[in-house]
């Protein structure tokens, strides 16, 4: 088969949780109406993780590099010569969600699974307007539409090393290429993801399948390029059925949260299913994939 290149669009962009994060949490794609809370999908949500634009190990929760002693004393003496009146916070529903996102224990991070609907309140923007003026707009519908999974730092590892394994030497490169080949590697790394799993913790378990299912999703060249009788569907139906048991699980076991990672893994997994049934759906001759999770 022809080899096929694509360019890596910043489908894994991590951010650290600081300013830029209220400024906008993604970007809007082509087909999305405009709106710093737009999500198109899974394949191209935003990491929204802290982590340093460097590559460097996760967990920094700050791009900074720090300013001198000097210079942070200097401010400090000029804004007590300057004082500047505070104008008061209007709380928000914006601001309220992300309050209890932020106070969520245990994180270093979160995933953006979905974004805000087209058409909701913050889309009626000016291109100049103030990103606080436009998210003063969203309303509770708007921020409940969202899904997140919030990850702390083993569940980071998991999506890192599962990613790292799967790109082998392309990992960390800025541009990728496939062929169909990679739908082999795919197989390859569910054989091993499925032999690491009995020994896991319920926990680990969930991070390892989490990391696996978003790797594969990022990169889903497979999807398109692969041989007839590859073996695809047989592994989705094995990989739905781990999916289906794991998060059996309570959530107290699985060291997750139910009000925001829970439902965002299952908006995850349907938009997941969603994509794999549709393979090879236009040719009556290949088996039909059923990913059934739940």
């Amino acid at each position: 088969a022809m080899a096929s290149t694509r360019m890596l669009t910043t489908r894994w962009r991590w951010s650290a949780r600081c300013d830029d994060e209220q400024q906008a949490l993604a970007k809007p794609s082509a087909k999305d109406a405009p709106g710093p809370l737009h999500g198109r999908d899974l394949s191209s949500a935003s990491y929204l993780i802290a982590r340093e634009l460097r590559r460097a190990p996760i967990y920094g929760h700050s791009y900074s590099t720090g300013a001198k002693a000097t210079d942070m004393a200097s401010r400090k003496e000029k804004s007590a010569a300057n004082p500047v009146a505070k104008k008061p916070k209007v709380e928000t529903p914006f601001a309220r969600f992300f309050a209890r996102l932020d106070a969520m224990p245990n994180a270093v991070g979160r995933v953006m699974i979905r974004g805000v609907p087209s058409g909701s309140s913050g889309d009626e923007e000016d291109e100049d307007e103030p990103a606080d003026v436009r998210n003063a707009r969203y309303t509770d519908e708007d921020m409940a539409h969202t899904r997140w999974i919030l990850v702390d730092e083993g569940r980071a590892r998991a999506l890192d090393d599962a990613n790292d394994a799967l790109l082998g030497e392309q990992a960390g490169d800025g541009f990728l290429m496939f062929n169909t080949s990679f739908s082999y590697q795919v197989l390859e790394e569910f054989v091993d993801l499925a032999a690491d799993l009995p020994d896991a913790e319920p926990a680990a378990r969930f991070d390892k399948l989490l990391g696996f299912t978003r790797a594969i999703h990022n990169h889903d060249v497979w999807m398109h390029d692969h041989e007839s009788g590859w073996g695809g569907p047989k592994m989705l139906k094995k990989l739905a059925k781990l999916w289906k048991s794991t998060l059996a699980e309570t959530d107290s076991t699985l060291r997750i949260d139910a009000e925001f990672t829970r439902p965002g893994v299952e908006c995850f997994l349907d938009e997941f299913k969603e994509a794999v049934e549709d393979i090879d759906a236009d040719y009556d001759d290949c088996p039909r994939v059923k990913f059934a999770w739940q």
